[in-house]
């Protein structure tokens, strides 16, 4: 991951808005993790779209270009009923989310109280 992007958007956040950013995508990338888990599970198509359709906003909005080209692949996969493609494709997803997800959590222990 490319952490100069998302070190602008925290400078940009200012000193207020910097725990709020984090919080918010702390929050917003668990949600979507958990539900892309259970779209995958349950090969719901549609929800397997929405979902790496957040993900691959929230991925490109802090410079996680190798997580946005993978929610990208598994939307492809989804919206082509690739079926047999999902399960790797998500592994791989749910991989990266995870790392984005341990920085994230990081970032905010690091802010100070």
């Amino acid at each position: 991951m490319e952490h100069a992007q998302l070190d602008a958007l925290l400078t940009a956040a200012g000193a207020d808005g910097r725990r709020e950013l984090l919080d918010r995508l702390h929050e917003d990338l668990q949600a979507v993790s958990k539900a892309l888990d259970v779209a995958v599970e349950r090969v719901a198509l549609r929800d397997i779209r929405g979902q790496t359709h957040i993900l691959v906003s929230l991925a490109g909005a802090v410079g996680a270009d190798r997580l946005r080209h993978l929610a990208e692949a598994l939307n492809v996969a989804a919206q082509r009923e690739r079926i047999g493609d999902l399960p790797g494709l998500a592994a791989a997803c749910k991989a990266d989310l995870a790392d984005l997800i341990a920085i994230i959590e990081t970032r905010r222990a690091a802010l100070p109280v």
